[in-house]
């Protein structure tokens, strides 16, 4: 598909330049003086089917991406810490009820006494 260079060789390979920019940034080579030719770079890219995965889009992507795991990390530790709220409150709930139910009993105790001291 394409020539490879020896390992020790000054020249750059259009290949390896195009993949590793993410293709042809705003249509320019990153390379300046004349060390790539564009067009050797404009061949690799379309004869390449699949585009390079480095494009601003991908990134912003990846971005987004990485800021969702972020929300949803402090999204969980919000949801366990109302998960024990609800535990303490459900705890407090019944002592209040069965406080409440003994409160009852005493006034109905206690309101039966007037009757019964009234007739």
């Amino acid at each position: 598909m394409y020539a490879m260079l020896a390992e020790n060789s000054k020249d750059l390979d259009a290949h390896t330049l195009y993949h590793m920019e993410g293709g042809l940034p705003h249509g320019r080579v990153p390379i300046a003086d004349g060390a790539v030719d564009k067009e050797v770079v404009r061949v690799v890219a379309k004869s390449n089917n699949l585009r390079p995965v480095n494009t601003a889009s991908y990134r912003t992507v990846v971005d987004e991406n990485d800021e969702l795991k972020e929300m949803n990390k402090e999204l969980r530790e919000i949801n366990r810490d109302l998960k024990q709220n609800n535990v303490e409150l459900t705890e407090k709930n019944e002592i209040l009820t069965e406080e409440n139910s003994v409160n009852r009993d005493m006034i109905m105790v206690t309101f039966a006494l007037v009757l019964i001291t009234m007739y």
